[in-house]
């Protein structure tokens, strides 16, 4: 199989509807990269909420797939890290997920993240969001 990488805002809107926003807008300021299959999207990530830091900067990821297609391939995944690893220079990505989320929270880890800890209310004001992260000398794929 022959994915392609696409770098283009529809891609933001396409993850929107798969985390349940209305639009990409919810996200704010953001970069978006798309995994292409057969020219229909398999999967997306989003980045947002860029921190410049003295000793490295900060990323948020979003990261949403079809299911069942097996697209998190190494030449894919280095593709989608050295946007905020190498390009942006971050130190670390992080990533909030709905807690109850087993799917996402399995390929975090499978990713290399790693768990940080519980915001309370922090995903909708009534559940919980687990942090996740991956610092730049963790990651495999760069």
């Amino acid at each position: 199989m022959k994915y392609q990488i696409i770098h283009s805002p529809a891609v933001a809107d396409w993850v929107a509807k798969k985390v349940e926003l209305n639009n990409r807008h919810e996200f704010g300021a953001c970069y978006s990269i798309g995994v292409g299959l057969a020219g229909r999207p398999v999967a997306g990530v989003v980045y947002n909420w860029f921190r410049e830091e003295k000793f490295g900067n900060d990323i948020r990821v979003t990261i949403a797939a079809e299911s069942r297609v097996p697209w998190a391939r190494k030449e894919v995944l280095r593709e989608l890290f050295s946007y905020p690893f190498e390009d942006l220079k971050c130190e670390r990505v992080t990533a909030f997920i709905r807690e109850g989320n087993t799917p996402s929270e399995k390929f975090c880890k499978h990713l290399g993240f790693r768990k940080e800890g519980v915001m309370r209310r922090a995903w909708d004001g009534k559940t919980n969001a687990i942090i996740y992260a991956l610092l730049k000398h963790e990651c495999r794929y760069i």
